[in-house]
């Protein structure tokens, strides 16, 4: 069957991707999708929460969290199961070994509101996993949040996943040179 909302049309291929299962043309129906999709973002896995991601056109709230690799399984597990059920956010975690010495080996993106939620969920992973998160450093533009995690207020689609370090780094270079902070490029001779 294929289902579209007069932007996007899906193919859905697999039995119970839709309700009302025996809907006909032209009836309108529920898609449900997977709430993990590999490389949405790139480098990452992403997780959506039971009631989908943060809507784009409202602020929503940026957390950054140092998951291990060795505990990255059960984080990605405690907010795709139940605790994430009632929530709102995208999760998008590093997705190669190497990526998990950073500050945001894992980055949340979610609404104000269901920031209190996500705070619960990640109480039981510390529970679960003492040694589940490493904190190192606090990435540019980030205050102290929840367990000193790094928090930032997002400004829309671009801040998505990877976009706020990427945005950050921009107005920083466009600033520095707007300001000359940088020095001259010419050779001396």
């Amino acid at each position: 069957a294929f289902a579209t909302d007069g932007r996007v049309a899906l193919y859905l291929d697999e039995p119970g991707q839709y309700v009302p299962h025996d809907a006909k043309v032209g009836d309108v129906v529920a898609v449900k999708l997977p709430r993990a999709r590999e490389n949405l973002i790139p480098h990452r896995f992403t997780v959506y929460g039971g009631q989908g991601g943060p809507v784009l056109g409202k602020s929503f709230v940026k957390l950054f969290v140092p998951v291990t690799f060795e505990a990255a399984g059960g984080f990605v597990e405690i907010f795709s199961g139940r605790a994430g059920d009632q929530l709102r956010f995208g999760l998008h975690v590093a997705n190669h070994q190497a990526d998990f010495g950073r500050a945001d080996s894992a980055v949340f993106d979610v609404a104000a509101s269901d920031e209190p939620g996500i705070v619960k969920a990640l109480d039981a992973f510390v529970r679960a996993y003492p040694k589940g998160l490493s904190l190192r450093g606090i990435p540019w533009g980030t205050q102290p949040g929840a367990y000193g995690l790094p928090r930032a207020e997002a400004m829309g689609r671009a801040d998505v996943g990877d976009g706020y370090g990427w945005r950050r780094s921009r107005e920083a270079v466009s600033g520095g040179l707007d300001a000359g902070a940088f020095p001259s490029s010419r050779a001396r001779t």
